[in-house]
């Protein structure tokens, strides 16, 4: 799929307008706070995932009166209107009926990496966390559900450890989940490896990706490796008050001759390894879902010498898939449909 317009009324900073787009990569050009990320939120929002790290109604400004709403013409595998109107919360529509988040998010795949998903391979596990369900809740529809259950079973079973109540009757519940999401989180990690092989020129040398399950590992197979962890654990959780067990201490390793990658490579290789690993997620859910997915990438140039953002955009162009990739960058090589942004105003594309 892919964007043809995207029309915005009240949204943040942004001007209220109708945005034509290049079917390939579109590059928002602009300084701090001009409103890029803004813009690139609106597509989230509009694909079912939600405004980055608040809550959907933060997303209306505190002036005037109405409705926030988002609206896109897509096309691609079909020809549709999507839209998302905010009140309160997010109001979501396909081709005119109202649907779940978790259509939405399949019928538009839509996957986004802000700056901080360019330090994967180097940062916390839950970057790398979160990367895995961002893919799981695209391959796997009822993924967003059960890890959401999930995490209100294990806020259920850190408070029996906090009092040293009995958690018996939690773990009916929190165990089938957690066994469920390794199955898919070591499925999606399965594919990104396979994905990984074939990335081109972007990495500087072979990068191997290994899952790791959190408080697991001795077992094959999965359930018998979290009843198993939850034996050997249990005298340090009840000390700890603190679940050791499970998807939430889940970890992705990266390998590169069997040295860390975060120690083998330099920073700047560091950063195309991770955009390697963003093009290697998209590819996992164009090969699940049947669909080209659109890449929403921010400040993705940071810290990538001059070859690495050719490299950066000539790997982007050779996908074929839509790309809004926004840059305080003037400097770098920027291909594609270039659109200054400036004080939330979109200003009429040139070529690059």
């Amino acid at each position: 799929m892919r964007f043809r317009d995207l029309e915005v009324h009240r949204y943040r900073n942004l001007e209220d307008r109708e945005i034509t787009w290049s079917p390939g990569i579109n590059v928002l050009l602009g300084p701090n706070g001009a409103g890029k990320t803004n813009l690139l939120e609106a597509m989230d929002l509009l694909a079912g995932w939600g405004p980055f790290g608040d809550r959907p109604a933060s997303v209306v400004p505190w002036e005037g009166s109405g409705d926030t709403w988002v609206r896109g013409r897509l096309e691609g595998e079909e020809t549709a209107v999507a839209s998302v109107q905010v009140r309160g919360r997010t109001l979501l529509r396909w081709g005119g009926s109202p649907v779940r988040a978790t259509q939405m998010r399949t019928s538009l795949p839509v996957l986004a990496f802000l700056p901080d998903s360019l330090s994967v391979v180097e940062g916390s596990a839950s970057q790398r966390r979160r990367l895995l369900d961002q893919v799981g809740a695209l391959v796997y529809p009822p993924y967003a559900l059960r890890l959401h259950d999930y995490r209100r079973a294990l806020r259920q079973r850190t408070a029996c450890l906090r009092r040293g109540e009995r958690d018996d009757l939690v773990l009916r519940v929190l165990a089938p989940l957690g066994v469920w999401l390794w199955r898919a989180r070591e499925d999606v990690a399965r594919r990104l490896a396979s994905r990984l092989e074939g990335v081109g020129p972007l990495l500087s040398a072979p990068l191997e990706l290994r899952y790791h399950r959190g408080g697991g590992g001795w077992e094959e197979d999965s359930k018998e490796d979290f009843r198993r962890g939850l034996l050997r654990h249990r005298d340090r959780e009840r000390l700890s008050r603190t679940p050791l067990v499970g998807p939430q201490r889940d970890d992705l390793v990266f390998l590169s001759g069997k040295i860390p990658a975060a120690e083998r490579f330099s920073r700047g290789h560091r950063r195309r390894a991770a955009v390697a690993l963003m093009l290697a997620s998209a590819g996992v859910v164009r090969d699940a879902l049947r669909r080209d997915p659109v890449l929403l990438l921010d400040e993705v140039t940071a810290e990538l010498d001059g070859e690495g953002k050719g490299i950066l955009f000539s790997s982007l162009e050779a996908t074929g898939w839509q790309v809004f990739a926004a840059t305080a960058d003037a400097d770098a090589p920027l291909p594609g449909a270039v659109y200054r942004i400036e004080g939330g105003k979109v200003f009429p594309p040139r070529e690059g």
